[in-house]
């Protein structure tokens, strides 16, 4: 299964990370959304790019903070883990 994500912002999909073979981010790909996502997904192009944003493993995690130090703010935010389920980069 081959879950293509387009949104505004990070969602909070630990169920899709756990069970899709591959996720496409396409965030506001635009008019051209459709031809660019059937390129990458029938391998016509090749998609390398870094996300620009955190996505979080739960609900309760946020925010996840891509600057966050180890003991700067701890290692956990709430009583929640604070590594992300996909990193910033």
């Amino acid at each position: 299964m081959v879950v293509v994500l387009v949104n505004s912002k990070p969602l909070c999909i630990p169920w899709l990370a756990e069970h899709a073979d591959a996720i496409v981010e396409a965030f506001n790909p635009g008019m051209a959304a459709g031809t660019a996502v059937a390129k990458i997904l029938f391998g016509d192009e090749n998609p390398c790019g870094k996300l620009t944003v955190s996505f979080a493993k739960s609900l309760g995690q946020q925010p996840v903070h891509c600057d966050q130090l180890p003991g700067w703010h701890g290692s956990r935010h709430g009583h929640y883990d604070a590594r992300p389920l996909y990193a910033f980069g």
